[in-house]
């Protein structure tokens, strides 16, 4: 292993947006394979390519800039999804309100009618069914 600590010396290196290329390119890969479409494998092939490209690139401060300007896109979808699966699976028992003064989101129980919500970050009150 000592071999590859040096060859990775001063290079970039695996980052989020590298990974998310590996996994696309696997995907394109596997679709390439079960259409048989040959510009499709090597679409896979080019973008798999571009990670490793990425990864053992010397100019770290480029490859950084586009690791966070893909953060800076993936972040916001990536939350978004988390929040709504989370409050997916609480659909049962739980409603989900925004306060109508400061939109924060607020959770409460089902099955209670006629409730007076107050918003923990406001303290608006504000009347909802549950």
């Amino acid at each position: 292993m000592d071999w590859f600590r040096k060859l990775m010396t001063g290079r970039y290196g695996p980052d989020t947006l590298g990974i998310a290329l590996t996994i696309i390119g696997l995907v394109v890969s596997m679709i390439g394979t079960i259409t048989g479409l040959f510009f499709i494998m090597i679409l896979s092939y080019l973008i798999i390519g571009w990670a490793l490209f990425r990864m053992f690139s010397k100019n770290i401060t480029k490859r950084y800039k586009e690791n966070t300007l893909f953060l800076s896109i993936w972040n916001p979808v990536k939350y978004k999804t988390q929040t709504t699966v989370k409050n997916m699976s609480d659909t049962k028992t739980h409603r989900h309100f925004k306060c109508p003064n400061c939109k924060q989101k607020v959770r409460v129980p089902k099955g209670r009618g006629k409730v007076n919500i107050t918003c923990p970050n406001c303290r608006t009150q504000f009347i909802k069914k549950t």
